[in-house]
């Protein structure tokens, strides 16, 4: 429940006991942090090949690697497997190599091969990609969140999720943020591509900026990984317009882990010129909807859900908390808006966690004993036309309400324990905000995508779908335009 603040008396024993235990976690962590890293080899490894897809998909796309030591960067492509006639080489020497390929052919299989012994792949491997039709009448991808191993048992999770998503055949794949455990450990990117490379070098990827991908550099090797078409040489935000689709790729945190209003602007305008006829799909990593231990981001809900709304976004996808949850959202519905202004007709949006792409899950960071706290939030009411001060209690997860159906490999070492706000809310905030399901568990989501409506479904490592305890909650849905 959430309540009004007079007379309300906060239990001061238990906060204290919660920033105690967030002292001593984020003291380990600091300590743990340092200690991988100066134990880390920090050297470079033959890793890739990935593919990114670009803002022109059906004609450019960019075939990337690392190599151990600095070479040109040489690649050889065609439409026959026996015969690459097309041969890429250019210098500077370096590790991190891109070559884009342009003025491709619309709905072609293209062949390459890298003159280079990989992690994944011998010098004379061969792998191929298939460009898309321009202007087709139906298409499929498939959403994946945060992976960020930190070893190769994190690897094989990876490779697991990797393995399944292949067997969708997406024509392409985005990823959630948290691509690695720190981006300035060459060693943890090494994890990440041994367990990823056989799907990333057929299916381009696209993705978004992740804490662990930003901090300690700015995101400087992590757009050096990847070359997607920024808006700027120096942001990590960018968007791609596919068929009928508009995809707005954001970067939660460009400046003091905070979206600046320069981006906010450049999101507006995206949002107001989206055609009419095409859905529109924004991606981010900040938890902006949780009941995870990373739990609710108010600065992202402030900033940016007024937006989604009044230009009417279809759907919301991000990660951070390393589980799914699904919330469906009329903003003011629920009688709070964040700002008096907000008055445009308002539209139902839909907002996906999807955090299980292979990390760690949320029961190994606390979430079934975390300590109860209280926090306070100012929301306008429209009923009394003044601001108020309420009140949301956070509780942990029920450690008895699993679902007992689900296949071993999508919860390693854990249970799929579960919320469902309807039946026992673990977060006041989570039932306000209209959260209908949330699972520990790994899994990805698949959409498909025609002249008419857009079929979200989620599912597990082996493709079984997300049904929820006594398969009464069927995690799939069908968006039509607005």
């Amino acid at each position: 429940m959430f309540l009004f603040l007079p007379d309300f008396k906060l239990r001061i024993s238990n906060l204290l006991s919660l920033e105690i235990c967030r002292f001593v976690f984020v003291s380990v962590f600091i300590l743990s942090v340092f200690a991988t890293c100066d134990d880390a080899d920090n050297k470079f490894h033959n890793d890739g090949p990935w593919i990114t897809g670009s803002e022109n998909p059906g004609q450019k796309i960019c075939i990337s690697w690392i190599t151990k030591n600095k070479t040109g960067t040489k690649r050889d492509y065609g439409v026959e497997p026996v015969n690459l006639e097309n041969k890429v080489y250019f210098e500077p020497l370096q590790n991190f190599h891109h070559a884009c390929l342009d003025s491709l052919i619309p709905d072609t299989v293209y062949y390459y091969s890298i003159p280079q012994e990989l992690s994944f792949a011998s010098a004379e491997h061969l792998d191929s990609f298939k460009t898309p039709k321009i202007n087709q009448e139906s298409f499929s991808f498939v959403i994946m969140g945060d992976m960020q191993p930190e070893d190769y048992s994190g690897s094989q999770r990876v490779e697991t999720m990797s393995a399944a998503v292949a067997l969708e055949e997406p024509e392409f794949v985005v990823q959630l943020g948290d691509f690695t455990q720190r981006g300035t450990v060459p060693d943890f990117w090494h994890y990440v591509f041994y367990g990823s490379a056989s799907l990333f070098s057929t299916y381009p990827l696209y993705g978004i900026i992740g804490n662990h991908d930003q901090d300690y550099d700015q995101g400087k090797t992590w757009r050096k990984t990847f070359p997607f078409p920024f808006e700027k040489p120096e942001s990590s935000y960018y968007f791609v317009d596919y068929n009928n689709l508009r995809m707005i790729f954001l970067d939660c945190y460009e400046q003091s882990r905070k979206i600046e209003k320069e981006q906010l602007i450049w999101l507006e305008d995206l949002l107001f010129t989206a055609s009419a006829d095409s859905f529109v799909f924004v991606f981010l990593h900040g938890s902006i909807y949780s009941s995870g231990m990373e739990n609710m981001d108010h600065d992202l809900q402030v900033k940016l859900t007024p937006l989604f709304d009044k230009y009417g976004v279809d759907a919301v996808f991000y990660g951070h908390d390393h589980m799914y949850e699904h919330y469906q959202m009329t903003y003011g519905d629920n009688g709070y808006l964040f700002a008096p202004d907000h008055n445009w007709p308002h539209n139902r949006v839909h907002y996906f966690l999807s955090g299980g792409g292979g990390a760690q899950l949320e029961s190994s960071y606390g979430i079934l004993n975390r300590f109860y706290y209280v926090y306070k939030r100012e929301l306008y009411n429209l009923n009394t036309e003044t601001t108020e001060e309420l009140l949301f209690e956070v509780r942990d997860w029920n450690e008895f309400k699993f679902v007992d159906w689900s296949p071993s490999s999508s919860t390693p070492a854990s249970q799929n324990y579960y919320h469902l706000a309807s039946e026992e809310s673990y977060q006041d905030e989570s039932e306000f905000f209209g959260q209908e399901y949330g699972e520990n568990t790994l899994h990805y989501i698949k959409v498909e995508i025609n002249s008419e409506e857009a079929f979200v479904t989620v599912h597990y490592p082996d493709g079984t779908l997300l049904r929820g305890p006594q398969k009464s909650n069927p995690q799939e849905w069908i968006l039509l335009k607005k």
